[in-house]
């Protein structure tokens, strides 16, 4: 009959202090007669260590963390003799993934910016551009190659964003002034006083822009979560109406009784057309008269 007996592993004095000298290097701290009981430590700090390391592109791959996972399996005597066996890739695994980790978050908020910014440029002219180049980085996995492939990318963005906010920051203050302008020479406009004027244009949000700063990519990704590039074009195009409805605020201060009709719409076709719509008005502008001053 044949009996198998468990294979004895023997652990040495100098033995411990070498699976000591693995758990200190890898930041885990170990006094003798420990040795054993740190050693899930080591397991579980490798495995995480590995998580860190790497992921979805654009990251690198997640490195091979078999020898923790062997480690993690075994267990008393084998799980010391794993760690004495293994030492020297132990210990390499720990260094590198530790560093591409720490390397990993540093690059982590160069990607999020570029990609906010990325996000805010889609429909401009240089968008598929730049984005050609952030495929490639994600292709590749690159994004820790040095140099750092993506800070040119973001400064690029950065750059042409800020034209084109300030292009549209421009267009707004230019219509700003003509509607301004406009406003100041209507009869009943002058007739208020600073304060009256003051109170009106506040009432329609029409004081002076405060120009966003935009020194940095983190100034600009903020500028444009709070008023993107469409926004701005909306904002101009309203300032016309937002400054009659001003004009129509002066002249109800001055006028109490004002009254104000819209115009039917109608396509003309024909000259009896015109004459039908004039008689639509007149008739409309009669109908309120009596009860006090018109006008559209």
């Amino acid at each position: 009959q044949t009996s198998f007996k468990p294979e004895s592993i023997t652990i040495r004095s100098v033995d411990l202090i070498r699976i000591r000298g693995v758990l200190s290097s890898s930041g885990i701290d170990c006094q003798p007669g420990e040795e054993a009981s740190k050693l899930p430590l080591l397991a579980e700090k490798g495995r995480e260590l590995a998580k860190r390391a790497g992921g979805e592109a654009p990251l690198p791959k997640t490195p091979d963390s078999r020898i923790f996972d062997e480690l993690a399996r075994h267990s008393g005597n084998a799980q010391l003799k794993h760690v004495l066996d293994e030492q020297d890739a132990i210990k390499q695994a720990v260094k590198d993934w530790a560093e591409t980790a720490r390397r990993i978050e540093a690059r982590r908020s160069d990607w999020a910016r570029l990609k906010s910014l990325l996000d805010f440029s889609r429909g401009l002219s240089f968008h598929a551009a730049i984005q050609t180049e952030v495929d490639a980085i994600v292709s590749h996995r690159s994004l820790l190659d040095d140099p750092n492939p993506v800070s040119g990318l973001v400064q690029q963005l950065a750059n042409k964003l800020r034209d084109a906010i300030q292009f549209h920051v421009q267009a707004y203050q230019d219509r700003y002034a003509e509607c301004l302008a406009q406003l100041q020479v209507d009869s009943h406009w002058q007739q208020l006083s600073e304060q009256q004027q003051s109170d009106i244009l506040g009432k329609r949000k029409l004081v002076s822009l405060a120009l966003p700063a935009l020194n940095d990519a983190e100034a600009i990704i903020d500028s444009l979560n709070e008023v993107g590039l469409e926004q701005w074009t909306d904002r101009t195009e309203s300032l016309a109406s937002k400054f009659d409805s001003a004009r129509m605020d002066a002249v109800q201060l001055l006028q109490p009784k004002l009254q104000r009709i819209s115009l039917p719409r109608k396509t003309f076709e024909t000259e009896a057309d015109v004459d039908t719509w004039l008689a639509e008005v007149k008739q409309q502008i009669l109908d309120k008269i009596n009860d006090g001053p018109v006008t559209f």
